[in-house]
């Protein structure tokens, strides 16, 4: 009976058994997927991930401009805030460079009544950033020169450094 194949079957069985036995006990967590199939996540907690940026309701942006000036050491950054400002439906008559650079964006608004707007455009798109009453004196760079900021604009959006870790 030295090499019946009813022991040899007992071993390939037992062999396979025990690897199986050995992959489920140093399982890594990680399901396998076959190749091709559908995964489904878990919906994120709540609190856990960043909120997109939303979108102000449509009466606080019609007919509103801003000008985006960049405070922060990105190159292209206004260019950018305000491409996404336009896809919103924001006018943008200018994009500059704040003279000193910014750790905090700041929203201004040019006259009182625009404050509403000015709120709204701070939480929507600047993840609640602070807004005022524009400054007397307030001054932004055009070509190397400080000057003041466009005056046809209802708001001015001066984005920090904090604009990239929101």
């Amino acid at each position: 009976m030295k090499g019946s194949p009813v022991k040899l079957a007992i071993v390939v069985v037992l062999a396979v058994v025990g690897v199986i036995t050995l992959a489920t006990a140093f399982d890594s967590g990680v399901p396998t997927v076959p190749t091709g199939a559908e995964i489904t996540l878990p919906a994120p907690v709540p609190g856990t991930t960043k909120s997109p940026v939303s979108k102000p309701s449509p009466d606080l942006v019609q007919g509103i401009s801003v000008g985006v000036y960049n405070g922060t050491e990105q190159t292209g950054a206004a260019a950018s805030v305000a491409a996404r400002l336009e896809k919103q439906g924001y006018v943008v008559p200018e994009v500059g460079d704040t003279v000193d650079p910014m750790k905090t964006t700041i929203v201004y608004f040019v006259k009182p009544a625009d404050e509403a707007a000015a709120q709204a455009l701070a939480d929507t798109q600047f993840a609640g950033a602070p807004y005022e009453l524009v400054p007397d004196g307030i001054t932004v760079m055009d070509a190397g020169n400080e000057v003041p900021p466009i005056k046809s604009a209802h708001l001015l959006a001066l984005v920090g450094d904090d604009y990239f870790s929101q």
